[in-house]
């Protein structure tokens, strides 16, 4: 496993009243009356690029330390227009230092390392986003004070992850 992101997270109170109120934290309820944060979240807004003017688009970033090899990203790119992507924070991650992922989901960094180009690619088509790096790091930077990178095998439950995908195949 590589090592977290060298991007730190901006520094205490320069997020705006609209950041932190986009950022959610689900909590789960544990013995003693005891609260631990077990997912975050992060609503970053993007551009489409498209072949026109650009479009403002949005994606909701999702972190479950229930599987904590994943992202979720849900991107809006407009009334009713939803995509649901799930990849691997390490391309997340790499991706905001330089080209990753060889499939459908490519991140690199442009502009000086200010902005990541999120490129998705489907049967149906490519979109392409421009993200504000510093937003994609501190989400990254929340996402490893709840499972540090290295840690994810202890938090996986690699029997229920198979056990699952072969329901799903009828296979058991």
């Amino acid at each position: 496993m590589g090592s977290p992101p060298r991007h730190d997270p901006a520094p205490a109170g320069s997020a705006g009243k609209d950041q932190a109120s986009r950022r959610r934290t689900r909590w789960r309820q544990l013995r003693g009356g005891r609260r631990a944060v077990s997912a975050v979240s992060a609503v970053v807004g993007l551009r489409l690029l498209a072949r026109g003017p650009d479009l403002p688009a949005s994606a909701r970033f999702r972190y479950d330390t229930s599987d904590p090899f994943e992202v979720r990203a849900v991107f809006r790119a407009g009334p009713g227009e939803l995509a649901e992507w799930v990849f691997a924070r390490s391309l997340l991650a790499q991706g905001l230092d330089g080209l990753a992922g060889a499939g459908d989901v490519r991140i690199w960094p442009a502009c000086g390392g200010r902005v990541a180009v999120i490129r998705l690619s489907s049967p149906y088509g490519t979109a392409r986003f421009e993200a504000p790096a510093a937003a994609i790091a501190r989400f990254l930077a929340d996402t490893y004070r709840l499972v540090p990178d290295g840690a994810e095998p202890a938090r996986a439950d690699l029997d229920a992850g198979i056990a699952a995908i072969l329901a799903e195949d009828g296979l058991r």
